[in-house]
């Protein structure tokens, strides 16, 4: 039986990329959505924060990953050709089995965030099913691999915390507003750092979520 960790992660995933995609992709996705849940209902304030930061976050991870040309070379680098999307579930197991060699939310949401980037590129190919296999086998490994960790750090919200303590730290170090400049960046930059601020350490960290599936694919 599925635990409630499980479940709420689940929940998590799929709310997370409805609201992280655009509206052609949202009403594809929509067919495998669940009715509104009692474990994660977005009214609950700490609930729509946790998916704000995870969407936020997602996208710093990798900016790389907004742009058409990498997320086809990617795809190319993964061996994911329209004939070979059957093996979109265990190449992205794979990849993610990689990433977690280290633990730090940084993995966790790059997970997340490569998790969208295939969602999207199979929602495009209206490859729903595909998507849900993912979203399964995320909370399925988060349920398995993580949970532990997760919970240690004060569970999935312990995620919201670490982002308001990196983010005060940040805004610590800043210059006043009087002397800054055109840099706009999210203060979480200092205490995240792209994935080499998240990650921090390893090769993962050094060369960004894109670099991790060019040298999977070197591997292999």
């Amino acid at each position: 039986m599925p635990s409630a960790f499980y479940d709420y992660t689940k929940v998590l995933c799929q709310s997370f990329l409805f609201y992280s995609l655009g509206e052609e992709e949202r009403n594809r996705i929509s067919r495998i959505l669940p009715s509104p849940s009692e474990e994660f209902c977005l009214d609950k304030s700490e609930n729509k924060e946790l998916v704000d930061v995870l969407m936020m976050l997602a996208s710093e991870i990798d900016t790389r990953f907004t742009q058409p040309s990498t997320v086809d070379k990617t795809i190319g680098e993964l061996g994911l050709s329209n004939e070979n999307l059957d093996r979109v579930r265990d190449v992205y197991m794979e990849v993610v089995n990689v990433m977690f060699r280290k633990m730090n939310w940084g993995r966790i949401v790059a997970m997340l965030a490569f998790l969208r980037m295939l969602s999207v590129h199979l929602l495009k190919r209206d490859r729903v099913s595909d998507v849900d296999v993912l979203i399964e086998s995320t909370a399925k490994y988060c349920d398995e691999r993580l949970r532990f960790w997760i919970q240690m750090h004060g569970g999935w919200h312990g995620l919201v915390d670490f982002f308001r303590q990196g983010s005060q730290r940040s805004e610590n170090l800043q210059p006043s507003k009087s002397e800054c400049t055109t840099d706009s960046a999210p203060a979480f930059r200092q205490s995240f750092g792209s994935f080499a601020m998240a990650a921090a350490t390893g090769a993962v960290g050094a060369i960004g979520l894109a670099g991790l599936c060019a040298l999977w694919s070197l591997r292999r």
